[in-house]
């Protein structure tokens, strides 16, 4: 993608040793050559503020939990992206951009079953860049 050039990407995961053949095929499968590092501190979770799925909140809400997970299976199965409940799955991530200089310019918090605001991404992406232009001239 001409957006993304002259951009490094890699994944954060939070935890090895609970599902590491599930791990090798994300890597493979969903992640193919890019580096994945792992955040035993949690330190890019904190800063995306902790958040965890409420799942006991959604336990009094039983119909909207169970059209929540229907929609999730649905759009991973469109996606031919397979389910994976092994491990701590309730911790909630996001992207967060960084500049050259190692500064977070956007961040997105993860909201379980919602599809990435890719296009936001991309914008936000595409700002740095030209910042980072401007500022070598």
């Amino acid at each position: 993608m001409a957006e993304t050039d002259g951009f490094g990407f890699f994944g954060v995961v939070k935890e090895i040793g609970v599902d590491d053949e599930g791990l090798a095929e994300f890597a493979t499968k969903y992640y193919p050559g890019r580096d994945l590092y792992l955040d035993e501190d949690l330190d890019f979770y904190k800063l995306l503020g902790e958040r965890k799925i409420p799942f006991v909140k959604m336990l009094f809400k039983p119909l909207t939990l169970y059209r929540s997970v229907k929609d999730i299976g649905r759009r991973h199965a469109e996606k031919g992206i397979q389910q994976n409940l092994k491990g701590e799955g309730l911790m909630q991530g996001g992207v967060i951009v960084f500049d050259g200089s190692g500064k977070a310019r956007y961040s997105y918090l993860e909201v379980t079953g919602d599809e990435l605001p890719t296009e936001d991404i991309l914008a936000a992406i595409s700002e740095v860049k030209e910042t980072s232009s401007k500022s070598e001239l």
